[in-house]
């Protein structure tokens, strides 16, 4: 069942909780559990989407986030190689 307040409510909280789980996760590099508690709040970001979108569109978040970072690491390995070519 796909509720639309639920789903519109994770459109706008789950960027606001995974900006918060970054902010928490590096204030809390210098103090205890500061890692921990930002994995909680990306999970719940995550929890939250999976529950109002379903489980595959949950997984595509994951997903487009991992191939754009195997995309930034091919173009760093392109420009490491031409600047050995030079």
């Amino acid at each position: 069942m796909k509720s639309l307040i639920l789903s519109t409510a994770t459109r706008v909280l789950a960027p606001v909780i995974l900006l918060l789980s970054v902010f928490v996760f590096l204030r809390g590099h210098n103090a205890p559990g500061g890692g921990f508690v930002g994995g909680l709040l990306a999970a719940t970001a995550f929890a939250l989407i999976e529950k109002a979108e379903g489980l595959a569109a949950a997984r595509g978040v994951v997903a487009a986030q991992e191939d754009e970072d195997r995309e930034e690491e091919d173009d760093r390995r392109e420009d490491a190689g031409r600047g050995r070519e030079d």
